[in-house]
């Protein structure tokens, strides 16, 4: 049997953080969370992530600069953007950054 897919979540509100946590465990992916970058970049520093699922907008760093660090990685982690607030300006950057895609 292969391993599950691990996922990492990000995102500063509890609610949207837990609600795919719970949606992304439900269609069988490991979930993992962080709800800031710091916290992210700790957890891809110790854990084996094969996906990151990140908040555009949060006060204590953004996705561009989680996005950045992950193409920094040995083995670059694709990174799948999420904002509520975003504009086409800011999928432009998401995607020139490398963003896998950017969910509105």
């Amino acid at each position: 049997m292969s391993p599950l897919t691990r996922v990492l979540v990000v995102d500063d509100e509890d609610y949207v953080r837990e609600s795919l946590q719970e949606m992304l465990a439900g269609e069988g992916f490991e979930v993992l969370s962080a709800s800031d970058a710091g916290e992210a970049a700790r957890v891809l520093g110790e854990e084996r992530v094969d996906v990151v699922v990140s908040d555009l907008r949060m006060p204590s760093g953004d996705g561009l600069e989680l996005l950045a660090a992950t193409r920094q990685r040995e083995v670059p982690v694709p990174v799948i953007v999420v904002t509520g607030v975003g504009s086409v300006a800011d999928a432009v950057e998401a995607m020139r950054a490398g963003a896998f895609d950017l969910l509105q």
